[in-house]
């Protein structure tokens, strides 16, 4: 969304965070889902879920960070995920963002690093490293905000 809306309002910088600058850089998986319709057949008790599997897969290792992803899940409407989806999905992008900063984490599992060039990486960072390593991604965040 933040690549998007720069378009529109010329920011001085873009700052992303665990997400991807273009089209190009989603996982193979998510070509093949939308090519195959397949968001389109995800019971709504899956989209809601907890487990060990889906834990892992945000990136949510401690209690505190299940705690947090769990209340994201309640606070969250299955029609915004559904709507999320579908719009990643769809989502064509392959421009240059003008003062574009990428920070991204190795161990993200929605958009894999080996897809991505981020600017600055967080070692071990998951999809949800905003919140598990809030230090050093205001620390980035400083960095650039200081140029």
């Amino acid at each position: 969304m933040a690549l998007e809306l720069s378009k529109i309002v010329s920011p001085a910088q873009t700052i992303i965070i665990s997400s991807v600058s273009s089209n190009k850089q989603l996982p193979p998986s998510f070509t093949i889902m939308n090519f195959l319709f397949l968001h389109k057949f995800i019971p709504k008790r899956f989209l809601k879920m907890k487990n060990k599997f889906v834990y892992w897969f945000m990136g949510a290792r401690t209690i505190r960070e299940k705690a947090v992803f769990n209340q994201i899940l309640k606070d969250t409407e299955i029609t915004f995920f559904r709507w999320a989806i579908s719009t990643i999905l769809k989502w064509k992008h392959d421009s240059k963002t003008k003062n574009l900063y990428h920070i991204h984490g190795t161990s993200d599992n929605i958009f894999p690093i080996k897809y991505i060039s981020p600017d600055y990486t967080i070692e071990g960072g998951g999809h949800l490293m905003v919140y598990s390593n809030a230090t050093e991604v205001s620390s980035i965040l400083r960095k650039i905000l200081e140029q």
